[in-house]
């Protein structure tokens, strides 16, 4: 099952939208658990597995998938992982566009500021794996080979990552997209389909992916692919796992490349991805640098940590869920046996690898079922409104938290818009209107999406937000008002 939260403006929220996704899946299957592992339990023959059929896209997807099949087989698309989407705000991305290069366009900017990152990611990858490679075994019924390198069947593997490793799934060839601009990326892969290297763009399966909303140009936002599901965090990945995959986003964005990232280079980068999935226990691991050294895999680690930790002190960044983050790192990159997977490998040893991750399994559902009411991430709102959302996103409707103190909540499905307040007030009986307009970052919001021209402004419930934006106001006219009062009160 495909667990999809919206985009969100903190990983607090996103991995509560997350968890409570789960709490919500697992309380609607019957008999069944949710399987927390990237690879798979025991597996049947490949003619057995079968095809996941689409009910609103019909027989062209459900096409696709079998010729996928029949490329890669059936057990390797029976691998599972997260995705790590990010997208820059547009207020981060203007600001560094005027400081950097105002002469070009800002979607020409954004664009270059998107690819600089994945490049960045595709160089550094091997280290989000070195530290946070959770699928080192695999059941015996998963019966595939790579490149002479043996199956891990019991726990006295080197491999750390099977999923992010040649047995996992991915394109069966080397591909080098062109990353220096959009124009060159979109060229080279539309020219590896009309090779039949692949079959439609989306067959490109690298590890970190731009993607291209409602068919743009323009790149909306960065796919993160390389990441394995956690078997210790019933969401599948750690508040911490997020929280570096973020600070190598910014320390990919706010740093100078080390090279024009060309094929060789990608052969280099891709090499550190495969050697450290295969390899990643073994105490002597190693890594290749840009101008082809082997050096020590811990080493470079330090080395690329310290960097990003620097970043953060240049920025003046001091926000104590990163301090805590960098900390658990440098601890991890100190004692390599910290390490998560180092206790998966234990729990495997003594209950196998499907008892093990079956106790998991059964262990969260049990969490689930005793968590039927609040809205991890959200818990600051009040619980009939918790329980409204839960029951919105059980039901497919959207939602979107107008005002967070009085729990305005705007729904939406197929068309069809409601405002609701505190769960109970509602368009039915007339007086959610009354509450709009008496809430005037919610009439704003209201006014400005029907095309009714509004004066630009911002909302703030948290000083620290509202300091981190007075570069936007720096030298101008602003007006500070309260939300809710009339005649001029309360206004500077």
């Amino acid at each position: 099952v495909e667990m999809i939260t919206p985009p969100l403006p903190s990983i607090n929220e996103t991995l509560g939208f997350l968890e409570t996704i789960h709490d919500l899946v697992s309380l609607e299957l019957k008999n069944e658990y949710l399987w927390p592992q990237s690879v798979p339990p025991v597996l049947p023959s490949e003619e057995q597995i079968p095809i996941a059929q689409y009910q609103n896209l019909g027989k062209q997807e459900e096409e696709y998938r079998k010729k996928l099949a029949r490329k890669y087989g059936r057990k390797k698309q029976a691998l599972s992982g997260i995705h790590v989407n990010i997208s820059l705000e547009e207020r981060l991305i203007s600001q560094i566009h005027q400081e950097v290069d105002p002469e070009i366009s800002f979607d020409e900017f954004k664009d270059f500021a998107y690819l600089k990152i994945t490049r960045q990611l595709l160089r550094n990858r091997w280290l989000y794996i070195l530290l946070f490679g959770n699928s080192p075994v695999v059941d015996p019924t998963f019966d595939l080979k790579c490149r002479n390198v043996p199956i891990y069947l019991d726990t006295k593997t080197q491999g750390l990552s099977f999923r992010n490793s040649c047995f996992g799934y991915g394109n069966l060839e080397e591909l080098f997209p062109n990353y220096e601009n959009v124009e060159t990326y979109l060229a080279s892969i539309e020219e590896m389909v009309k090779k039949g290297t692949i079959s439609a763009n989306k067959e490109l399966y690298s590890s970190v992916r731009p993607k291209f909303l409602n068919g743009s140009k323009h790149i909306s936002y960065i796919e993160v692919r390389f990441v394995d599901i956690n078997p210790f965090k019933k969401a599948g990945i750690s508040a911490e796992a997020v929280r570096f995959i973020h600070a190598m986003v910014l320390n990919g964005l706010l740093t100078i490349e080390p090279d024009d990232f060309n094929p060789a280079r990608q052969t280099i980068a891709n090499m550190n991805h495969e050697d450290v999935s295969l390899f990643g226990l073994d105490k002597n691991f190693t890594v290749v640098t840009a101008d082809g050294k082997s050096i020590n895999g811990w080493d470079e680690a330090r080395r690329i940590v310290n960097e990003m930790k620097d970043t953060f002190r240049q920025l003046e960044i001091n926000n104590t869920d990163y301090q805590a983050m960098f900390s658990y790192i440098e601890s991890l990159i100190k004692e390599p046996l910290k390490r998560d997977v180092h206790k998966l490998i234990e729990g495997i040893d003594e209950k196998g690898f499907i008892g093990f991750h079956l106790d998991k399994a059964k262990e969260y559902l049990d969490q689930s079922q005793n968590n039927r009411y609040n809205f991890k991430g959200f818990e600051d709102l009040e619980l009939s409104t918790q329980l409204m959302l839960r029951e919105a996103v059980r039901r497919g409707i959207s939602f979107e938290i107008l005002d967070r103190q009085e729990n305005f909540v705007r729904l939406s499905r197929d068309g069809n818009i409601q405002y609701v307040r505190q769960a109970t007030k509602t368009s039915l009986d007339n007086y959610a209107s009354i509450l709009a307009m008496e809430n005037k970052v919610v009439t704003k919001k209201i006014l400005e999406e029907n095309g009714i021209r509004i004066p630009k402004g911002l909302d703030y419930t948290d000083p620290n937000q509202a300091k981190a934006d007075f570069i936007i106001f720096k030298n101008r006219a602003v007006v500070v008002k309260p939300k809710s009062t009339n005649f001029g009160e309360g206004i500077t």
